[in-house]
């Protein structure tokens, strides 16, 4: 049995060492879309940093790449809101799958089993995409509600939702083996986020989200002897 156990291992380390992964700091600015009569789309938590790690495959004759990821964010409300609801602390947690489909329309007939940073050619020709990127991110709502000066217990809400993606982006060679690429883009989330504000006014429950990012990612592809 050790040793199956160890084949497995010594199998998944040399798998990984042919394998290409990411990772990806992007800035984000969070939206929110109320259901109120007028219709009105307000920026109702502060823009921060979105995280992200994938990994790397791709079609052999085709220049379609697919990047499975996951995403950390966690957005603070803006101080005007949390005034106006009477909140010591509100904040709002995502952290999602994406399954990144970036097709290169300039160079999608090679037939190179090989990322960006493996290929010779024009900068625009060779890395220049459009992603798209199916999802399902968990959002969780968490308020503090403050009374008469102290803090209450929190209050949490959770779900999961769906989202889809899209993006354009430009893949720029450091080396045979790793590749800068910066990115931008927006995400929209189907159905409405959890709200953990019970006595929250009409206009603020409903809240369809969707964020706008732009960022850079970094893939670092390990299978050394192909090069």
């Amino acid at each position: 049995m050790k040793k199956i156990t160890l084949l497995i291992f010594a199998s998944l380390i040399a798998y990984s060492l042919q394998a290409q992964f990411g990772v990806t700091a992007a800035y984000s600015i969070p939206q929110v879309k109320f259901d109120a009569n007028n219709g009105n789309t307000d920026l109702v938590w502060d823009a921060d940093l979105e995280f992200s790690v994938n990994y790397w495959f791709r079609l052999e004759k085709k220049r379609i790449e697919f990047l499975p990821s996951l995403s950390y964010a966690r957005y603070q409300y803006s101080e005007g809101y949390s005034t106006i609801f009477n909140e010591g602390d509100w904040n709002l947690l995502n952290v999602g799958f994406q399954f990144h489909t970036r097709i290169y329309p300039f160079d999608f007939d090679t037939d190179c089993n090989c990322p960006t940073f493996g290929k010779q050619g024009p900068a625009l020709d060779k890395g220049f995409f459009v992603q798209i990127s199916p999802g399902l991110s968990y959002f969780r709502d968490r308020t503090t509600p403050l009374d008469d000066g102290g803090d209450q217990s929190p209050l949490t809400e959770d779900g999961f939702l769906p989202t889809l993606g899209l993006a354009i982006g430009l893949d720029f060679g450091l080396s045979n083996l790793v590749t800068l690429t910066p990115i931008a883009g927006a995400r929209y989330a189907f159905g409405d986020l959890p709200e953990s504000q019970p006595n929250a006014l009409a206009a603020t429950r409903n809240g369809d989200f969707w964020n706008l990012f732009a960022g850079l990612s970094l893939g670092v592809r390990l299978d050394e002897k192909r090069y």
